[in-house]
């Protein structure tokens, strides 16, 4: 099982960026590919990746 933390600032803007299915989306690709997105610096861990939006080019 996974629990995703969202910070509220994420949770506030979040469905100005993904509505629900790609957020979902996004979540099932991170419990698929947990490893996915480069490692920040001095974060204990934290990933950062890029996820295209529907039609938003890249």
């Amino acid at each position: 099982m996974f629990t995703f933390i969202k910070l509220k600032s994420f949770a506030n803007r979040r469905a100005d960026f993904l509505d629900n299915d790609s957020f979902k989306e996004l979540q099932e690709h991170l419990i698929d590919n947990q490893e996915a997105g480069a490692t920040i610096a001095n974060t204990g861990g934290f990933r950062k990746i890029r996820w295209a939006r529907k039609g938003m080019g890249k």
